[in-house]
This record gives C-alpha cells, structure tokens and sequence, in this order.
C-alpha cells in the first residue's frame, strides 16, 4: 500500500481500560468491517471509539507521536489517557482541524439560535457529531478539550483572566456536554 493511500483512521478501546488501538483500514466502516477482526484476535472485549478520514503517512506519524504509550515494542496498541490521544490526534493530523475542501471555519452566530438548537461539530476529534446547543460564553481554556486549543486560540483572543470563548454542548454520541471553540460548529437545521 502507497504511504499517500486515502481512508480511515480508526481508534478502538478495551472496554473498562485505558489501552487504545490506532489503526488505518480503507474499509468505509471500521466499527463494522475491521473491528469484529481486532475482537477475534483479542481476549478483551474492545468497544469502537472513533474514526475519521485519513492517509496510510498519517497513521504513521501518529504512531511515532504515540510510541512512549506503546503497550509493547511493536504494535498498535497504546495505554495513555484520552487527553493524550486526542493531542496527539490534533498534533499530527491537522487535517482534522483544517479538513481539505471545506471552507474557511467562520464564528458560527449563535444569536440566530435558541437554546437546545441542534448543531453538528465540522472539525477535530469529534467532526460529524451531532448535539445540542446550550450557550456560548468565555471559560477557562482548560475547560475546553486540549486537542480543540489550538484553533480556538487561532480564532479568539485568550482573556487576561485565561478564558476564551466556549459553546456548551451536549454530544448524543458520547452522552456527554462538552465546552468547544464556537468556530467548530455549525447549525444542523
């Protein structure tokens, strides 16, 4: 396989503890078509975590990011904390955080919404998940998802009491309310 093939990059669990699987597979669903394979070959139950598009050189090089989390010498499987994975993530893939083809990233105006309006996340780790809007408003910038720093420091001024704008959001697919860069965001209508 050519190092600029296009696919998925794919990031499995073992359920109940913090051992991770990175992978790449050109598969167009890894939950479905790669992962019963990882399960037979594993004695641990493992549960789909994410996935998002990609090339075989950028699963390397998230690999070389992650080799101090390697559980063995060789290998895909890492034990590190979700921080560290999705900085790792956002490091080495900036096409998560600036996917190809898709247009400038605007300040989505939440003026125009209501409260619990839905809105769908359009880039980094959690890009095409769906959730609900509650309100935007300066937090500290720890509140917000390490791996979605970079571009919200790109996008707005950091406070001298160290916040930077936030929208509070309900994720469905993780069932939990995250704080994310407003800039993130678009109104799924």
């Amino acid at each position: 396989m050519h190092i600029d093939t296009r696919g998925i990059l794919y990031v499995f669990k073992v359920v109940g503890d913090d051992v991770f699987k990175v992978g790449f597979t050109t598969k167009e669903d890894p939950s479905k078509g790669r992962m019963p394979n990882v399960q037979t070959g594993n004695h641990e139950d493992i549960e789909f975590v994410h996935m998002w598009p990609g090339s075989l050189a950028e699963e390397q090089a998230l690999h070389k990011a992650l080799t101090p989390f390697r559980t063995r010498e060789k290998g895909e499987w890492y034990r590190l904390t979700v921080g560290a994975l999705l900085e790792a993530i956002s490091f080495t893939s900036q096409h998560l955080m600036a996917p190809d083809g898709e247009p400038e990233l605007s300040l989505l105006d939440f003026d125009e919404y209501f409260e619990h309006s839905m809105v769908k996340v359009r880039v980094g780790p959690y890009k095409g998940m769906v959730g609900f809007f509650s309100y935007a408003t300066p937090v500290p910038l720890a509140s917000i998802p390490e791996a979605y720093h970079r571009v919200a420091l790109e996008h707005y001024k950091l406070s001298p009491e160290g916040e930077v704008q936030g929208a509070e959001v309900f994720l469905e697919d993780l069932n939990e309310t995250l704080w994310l860069p407003p800039v993130v965001l678009s109104h799924r209508g």
